[in-house]
């Protein structure tokens, strides 16, 4: 989108009787044919300069939770990516137990992001 002058996005959300839908649609230049495979896997990009995990990241997380994600490209030239979800919680299958955080010495934590103020916006929040 950063290419295209007068580059539009549009994010709809949706709730039936058992799941919800959430829809990012952008007029962008979309993903090239032969590399539509390969766009929810660790490390790819096309882009100069990314990482290429945020997909990949995205389609873990929404798995993780009982939901599924997908994108399709319309013969109008908009690209939708939709994910969906559950309404109710994923099962378990390990009982949660919470564990009380106690400070006594320094934790780390490993944030990994393609764009610096995502990264900058995290450390800050953390700090």
């Amino acid at each position: 989108m950063a290419t295209r002058a007068g580059g539009i996005v549009r994010i709809e959300a949706e709730a039936g009787d058992e799941r919800v839908t959430l829809r990012v649609k952008d007029n962008g230049p979309g993903v090239r044919r032969d590399l539509r495979e390969q766009v929810f896997e660790p490390f790819f990009t096309a882009k100069s300069g990314h990482l290429g995990l945020g997909l990949a990241i995205a389609r873990g997380m929404v798995r993780a939770y009982g939901g599924r994600i997908w994108y399709a490209r319309s013969k109008d030239h908009w690209t939708t990516f939709t994910v969906e979800f559950p309404l109710g919680p994923p099962a378990s299958t390990s009982a949660f137990r919470p564990v009380p955080l106690t400070l006594r010495r320094a934790r780390s934590v490993l944030v990994v992001d393609d764009d610096a103020a995502v990264r900058t916006t995290i450390r800050r929040f953390l700090e």
